[in-house]
């Protein structure tokens, strides 16, 4: 249970504990594949799911604790929400817990 390693010790639950070496971001170039995979699959009136091994939502982190959060989660977010069809649903893993979110 990856919630009870010592990575965040002394950062207060919250978004900042994303910062901790068992995470990671998506590159600038994933991004722009991300949201050019999204624009095509809106062309072709395709619905989309998105799976990602690390969190994207804060809310959607045990405890909301943001341990298990992407670090660049926030620009993952924007293109998300910004595509003209947004993905139907996002799966994530990396805590090996059951939290679900739901998103705006």
């Amino acid at each position: 249970d990856i919630t009870k390693e010592d990575f965040a010790r002394g950062i207060p639950p919250g978004e900042a504990r994303r910062w901790v070496p068992l995470n990671g971001a998506v590159s600038e170039q994933q991004l722009i594949w991300l949201e050019e995979t999204l624009e095509l699959a809106s062309k072709k009136n395709e619905e989309t799911i998105i799976l990602s091994h690390v969190v994207l939502l804060p809310e959607a982190t045990p405890g909301q604790n943001g341990l298990t959060l992407l670090w660049n989660y926030d620009k993952v977010l924007q293109v998300l929400r910004s595509a003209e069809r947004p993905p139907t649903a996002v799966l994530c893993g990396h805590a090996h817990l059951m939290v679900n979110s739901r998103d705006q």
